[in-house]
């Protein structure tokens, strides 16, 4: 236990809501303008993705917000980039639990990630996903279209579990 009665993962928890809070409020207004019924929770995933995006993926931050895909019929990609100059695609599926003792993908979620990344790998994606989804056509085709693009799929969760074994054999499984 750290400080008061907060475990360590609850200290850094706050601290990245925090962070989320301080650096990412503009995301914040764009997610809230584009969806006013949105709850909190949904809200903080989408934070987590922006900060994904622009610190694992190196999306630039005027990009950001149409690289979000999570939402109704997002396939199990919660975000999409394609990094044409490093040849590097990026799909993020994305959970920000409000306790890091819960875990971080059920099983329904890794099949699901699964299954939208071959969806986006035979470009049926645009017919099975959300407009979010639809609007990335061009740069999904690209990325799949590009010779020597790698493909870096990412959990990016506030848990501070590790995966449970089914989720685990069905993620490494579905991308072997």
């Amino acid at each position: 236990k750290v400080g008061s009665n907060l475990a360590a993962g609850e200290v850094h928890l706050t601290r990245l809501q925090a962070h989320l809070d301080d650096e990412y409020g503009w995301l914040r207004d764009q997610i809230s303008k584009a969806e006013p019924n949105l709850g909190e929770k949904d809200i903080r995933t989408r934070l987590l993705l922006g900060f994904s995006l622009k610190n694992i993926a190196g999306c630039p931050e005027s990009e950001i917000f149409r690289h979000i895909t999570d939402g109704q019929n997002d396939r199990g990609i919660d975000a999409f980039y394609f990094d044409n100059v490093n040849l590097k695609a990026y799909i993020f599926q994305s959970k920000f639990v409000d306790s890091p003792a819960n875990s971080p993908i059920s099983e329904s979620d890794a099949k699901s990630l699964v299954v939208g990344t071959n969806e986006v790998f035979m470009l049926t994606i645009h017919k099975n996903g959300n407009q979010k989804l639809q609007a990335l056509h061009d740069e999904i085709v690209s990325a799949v279209s590009t010779p020597k693009v790698e493909l870096f799929p990412y959990l990016v969760s506030t848990s501070d579990r590790e995966i449970a074994a089914g989720s685990k054999t069905i993620l490494e499984d579905g991308f072997e």
